[in-house]
């Protein structure tokens, strides 16, 4: 049963029904202007009128996601990207001399895959950023890197036997220019996406050493057994 209250402004629903009420316009079938005694107004139905402030907020919240995907998808291992893909291209076509197989102690084989996933992998956790002075410079570096990089390895592809390709130089460049463009990544990686992990930039410059002095160690014995 509906209880009406004529009258009772600001009370819209029945304790008893928890249905809107009825005013005197409804029984009566004339029309009661607002503000006067015996007109209540009624309350929208509960989904009819969307919640603008949840709407916004929703909004809100998958932009805010949206926004720290961006972020995360912004780092440095987008610098490593490239090379990788230019590595898988041409490989195969690299002189012979490069695709020999040829034996290399344990410690070193271990130490130079070890430290090679490292410096393909610490970068996810960088930041990708380009606002100091210093990771401007690191830009530069970093086209210069690979530049040099690419010319490393184009050389003895499209002229195997000139004396550069031949030479300890230039067989071995493949292998120390990568240090170029990993001061890159050491100029940019001032940071970490995971704060608690205590880090300075030093420490993947020292990672990409190491790297890259095994890599190239590995390259002397290559190229002292061809």
């Amino acid at each position: 049963m509906v209880r009406v209250v004529l009258g009772q402004e600001g009370a819209f629903w029945s304790a008893e029904a928890a249905v809107p009420r009825v005013g005197l316009e409804a029984r009566s079938g004339q029309r009661v202007k607002p503000g006067t005694p015996g007109h209540v107004a009624t309350a929208p139905a509960a989904g009819m009128v969307p919640d603008r402030d949840s709407h916004a907020g929703a909004e809100g919240e998958h932009g805010m996601r949206w926004r720290a995907s961006s972020r995360l998808l912004r780092n440095g291992f987008l610098l490593i990207l490239p090379l990788l893909i230019w590595d898988a291209i041409f490989t195969p076509h690299l002189p012979a001399a490069y695709q020999s197989a040829v034996r290399i102690p344990w410690l070193l084989a271990t130490g130079e895959n070890v430290t090679r996933w490292l410096v393909i992998l610490v970068p996810i956790l960088m930041p990708l950023a380009i606002k100091t002075t210093r990771q401007r410079i690191g830009l530069i570096v970093y086209a210069l890197g690979i530049l040099l990089y690419f010319t490393s390895w184009l050389v003895p592809i499209l002229s195997p036997t000139s004396s550069w390709s031949t030479s300890a130089a230039g067989y071995l460049a493949p292998a120390y220019t990568p240090a170029v463009w990993l001061a890159r990544i050491t100029l940019i990686g001032d940071s970490l996406y995971v704060r608690r992990l205590p880090y300075r930039a030093w420490y993947y410059g020292v990672l990409a050493a190491v790297f890259v002095s095994l890599h190239v160690t590995h390259a002397v014995i290559v190229y002292g057994r061809n």
